[in-house]
């Protein structure tokens, strides 16, 4: 947001609508799954429709915020090696999830 420019308070709007949308979300998330004990047709198509949404946001904001052009170039990186340091960033954190390593209980 302030390499496009905008003012500061612009960026504070948008700071605070995405705070409160955010447990909008997770609110209809949460009622479409646990609504009742059997999951309709139509509410596994919504929490599909829903999924495929945060993972299209997810995605956007990898490949046209995290990996843009002039950011990487500007520690001598291509868009090359970013994609793939981040697949294997994703595939730390899934080898990590698929050993349960990070449900580990630390003794105290």
């Amino acid at each position: 947001m302030i390499s496009n420019r905008l003012r500061k308070g612009e960026i504070i709007f948008y700071m605070i609508l995405l705070a409160l949308i955010t447990p909008v979300g997770i609110a209809i998330g949460l009622g479409l799954t646990l609504s009742s004990g059997t999951q309709s047709q139509s509410q596994i198509l919504a929490v599909g429709i829903l999924q495929g949404l945060a993972a299209g946001t997810l995605l956007y904001i990898t490949f046209f915020e995290v990996l843009e052009r002039e950011k990487l170039e500007s520690v001598g990186m291509t868009g090359l090696l970013g994609t793939f340091l981040v697949i294997i960033g994703f595939a730390l954190m899934a080898g990590l999830e698929a050993t349960g390593i990070n449900n580990i209980k630390i003794l105290t």
